[in-house]
């Protein structure tokens, strides 16, 4: 049953199943409390090639994930691609919205390269795979099909980069 607060009444189950699922409660908020969330919104008709972002933050920054979602006109006969910009390079991965809304991983270093951290992941159990934006480096996203869709938001999950 769930509460007027958004939290769930668990009835029926044990001490130990209750601990379970509390402990996996508090690491999934611990991790997503850790994370930034840039959302760039795309308002209108959207056409191939638009770009918005260019945001600057004073300290390196990891991308995680990208979320995309539709609120207007969903794409037609196709799907809706955005791609990163970081430092004004377009880089390889594209993140691609169908139907609803998404969150896309980073693969590797969102570039087609390895996971930049596999040597380092055991020192901070965040990094994992990623995109590395360097302090003042701009970050944008940029509409690479369109397909007819209209007012998109994309939303950057990132992360401060620990040394």
């Amino acid at each position: 049953m769930q509460l007027e607060n958004g939290s769930e009444l668990l009835e029926g189950i044990g001490g130990t199943q209750a601990n379970s699922l509390f402990d996996a409660e508090l690491q999934r908020r611990n991790l997503t409390d850790s994370f930034e969330f840039e959302k760039i919104a795309f308002d209108g008709l959207l056409l191939d090639g638009d770009e918005r972002g260019s945001s600057l933050r004073h300290f390196d920054r990891i991308v995680k994930f990208v979320e995309i979602a539709v609120d207007g006109i969903q794409p037609n006969g196709g799907s809706l691609v955005v791609q990163l910009v970081v430092g004004g390079v377009l880089l390889s991965q594209q993140y691609t919205y169908t139907d609803e809304t998404v969150l896309v991983p980073v693969v590797g270093d969102g570039n087609g390269g390895q996971n930049p951290f596999q040597e380092d992941a055991e020192h901070d159990p965040l990094s994992g795979p990623g995109v590395i934006v360097p302090a003042g480096t701009p970050l944008a996203v940029r509409i690479i099909a369109a397909n007819g869709a209209a007012d998109a938001r994309v939303t950057i999950h990132s992360r401060r980069r620990y040394l």
